[in-house]
């Protein structure tokens, strides 16, 4: 008779490889969901910070229209005005870029915000629900902000009176 020598048989070690595999591709699971969450946490927070700084830069320089009869432009994707300082301000958005930019006095544009999926600027009179057709029946400015990236989209909206009217 042949004496047993030590070690494992194959079917011990293809259990034991299947166990270990399942273990591992459960641990996998667990681990790429993590970082999924993760990612789309960061974007959501980068999205967030941007979409607030904009909004808040866009606001206080809405605040600032010197008059009525300073705003030479008011459309739903762009707004000119002159502030209380006598700059000329230009705000746009661009579908084709995904960007928000501000001008001012008649210089180049400047990115104040990426990955915008929309932004809409709508003009009410003093009883804030009925549309300005023209410039010096304007009260409020609103402003529907929409940024957003592959994992999220988030939507800001504000209405100003501007302290010179």
């Amino acid at each position: 008779m042949r004496a047993r020598s030590p070690g494992f048989t194959l079917i011990e070690l293809v259990v034991t490889t299947a166990i270990v595999a399942v273990i591992g591709l459960v641990f996998a699971q667990i681990f790429s969901s993590g970082i999924k969450n993760y990612i789309v946490g960061r974007e959501l927070v980068d999205d967030d910070a941007q979409a607030r700084i904009a909004l808040e830069r866009l606001s206080r320089d809405l605040r600032m229209v010197r008059s009525r009869a300073d705003i030479s432009t008011f459309l739903p994707n762009r707004f000119v005005f002159v502030d209380n300082t006598g700059v000329s301000v230009d705000y746009q958005y661009s579908a084709a870029t995904q960007q928000l930019t501000r001008a001012e006095a008649g210089g180049a544009a400047q990115p104040l915000a990426d990955l915008v999926q929309g932004l809409s600027f709508s003009y009410q009179q003093t009883d804030g629900v009925s549309i300005a057709s023209v410039a010096s029946a304007i009260q409020f400015v609103s402003v529907y902000l929409t940024v957003g990236s592959a994992n999220s989209t988030l939507e800001y909206r504000t209405t100003v009176e501007p302290l010179g009217f």
